[in-house]
């Protein structure tokens, strides 16, 4: 969930591992037949453009995104009408450009101070809830690095959200019934994005502004049915990778899609790559020797061919109470950031050296009343006008 494949990287690991490379086995059903229904016949709620701030949004037009500094004024993530949202001025008075570590939770996104293996909260950067979002399941940024779009089931459809670098809501970009059940979204290769649905299990394209386009199918595969994914990175432009919550990973590559050996690793949560002088090296969490066994973080060679899985490297971090379900996983310039959801009652971010090697435990700002299990992070560049 935070990958960003085949965009500039921005970090280099010395040995085993590198680089984070931003940001699903076959139930091989041939969904294609399915008519997607466009934007047009549903409830788009798109809100209203980026403007100066405090300007009234019409009724059934969502929100007025900010504009000088961030200054939001959010006014309906839901099609409706809701209090303008605290400026971002409020939340993070001390907000200054540079790169935070976004944490998504269903209501909220908070931003924490990354330095070497620590990190330390910030403020509440992306206020979900007041701008009608209580269940996110998803978060992406586009090429440009200037939108982030937040994803949410809602009702019996899905809904694509979009909010400036600076912190603000700018609008509700579309609701659409092909997306009910909305669990994901993520970067592809080029400018467009991919969701997936829990609900129909379903692939599906979004444009580069986050609108709905069609069904989408993986490479090498038969429609656009997938279950139970996890995780998605894509490689390159005809080379996407998926995990799954009750099966190994799949290489969705020319020319066989090859599955990960079963009696090699289970069920995965995770996946991002690494460059390397060899290549981009893969990162998985996952049940480390097939699955009913612990999470841990594996290495694998690059992924060459189509004709198998990649071999793996080694295990860097074996299964231990130290990573509980790795949902999420981030490479740094020397180690990495494994997140854990509430599973096991308290959610926490542990880091490790390139070797493996924990670091520390790094707890989540928790808030009372409200939703504190995490979805995924990124670390991302923020607060472009501060």
């Amino acid at each position: 969930m935070i990958k960003r494949a085949g965009w500039p990287m921005w970090a280099v690991w010395a040995g085993a591992a590198a680089l984070a490379l931003w940001a699903c086995t076959p139930a091989n059903e041939d969904d294609d037949d399915e008519e997607p229904i466009p934007d047009a016949a549903v409830d788009v709620g798109l809100g209203g453009t980026g403007g100066m701030g405090g300007m009234d949004a019409d009724a059934g037009m969502g929100g007025m995104g900010g504009g000088m500094g961030g200054m939001g004024g959010g006014m309906g993530g839901m099609g409706g009408m809701l209090e303008p949202e605290t400026p971002v001025e409020e939340r993070c008075p001390d907000a200054q450009f540079g790169t935070f570590l976004l944490v998504l939770f269903p209501d909220r996104v908070d931003a924490y101070r990354q330095r070497d293996f620590g990190a330390s909260y910030f403020c509440r950067f992306l206020s979900l809830s007041e701008n009608g979002i209580t269940n996110a399941t998803g978060m992406a940024i586009d090429r440009d690095g200037t939108t982030i779009y937040v994803v949410q089931p809602q009702d019996d459809a899905g809904s694509v959200y979009a909010f400036d670098t600076n912190g603000a809501f700018v609008r509700k970009v579309v609701t659409n019934i092909n997306l009910g059940g909305i669990d994901g979204i993520w970067n592809t290769f080029g400018d467009r994005f991919v969701a997936w649905s829990a609900t129909s299990q379903n692939f599906y394209e979004l444009a580069a502004d986050g609108s709905y386009r069609t069904l989408y199918s993986p490479p090498q595969w038969q429609g656009s049915r997938v279950d139970a994914v996890t995780d998605v990175l894509f490689l390159d432009a005809d080379a996407m990778l998926a995990t799954f919550s009750d099966r190994p990973a799949q290489l969705f590559k020319a020319p066989f899609a090859p599955e990960w050996p079963a009696d090699e690793v289970g069920p995965g949560n995770a996946v991002t790559g690494v460059e390397t002088e060899e290549g981009v090296k893969l990162l998985m969490t996952a049940q480390v020797g097939g699955e009913g066994n612990g999470y841990g973080v594996l290495v694998y060679e690059p992924a060459i061919s189509g004709r198998a899985p990649p071999e793996l490297e080694s295990v860097l971090v074996r299964a231990s109470e130290e990573v509980v379900d790795g949902i999420d996983i981030i490479g740094l310039g020397n180690g990495m950031l494994v997140l854990d959801s509430n599973l096991a009652g308290t959610a926490k971010i542990t880091s490790y050296n390139a070797m493996g090697e924990f670091q520390q435990t790094i707890p989540l700002e928790i808030v009372p009343g409200e939703a504190n299990n995490p979805r995924m992070m990124l670390l991302e560049r923020v607060f472009p006008d501060f």
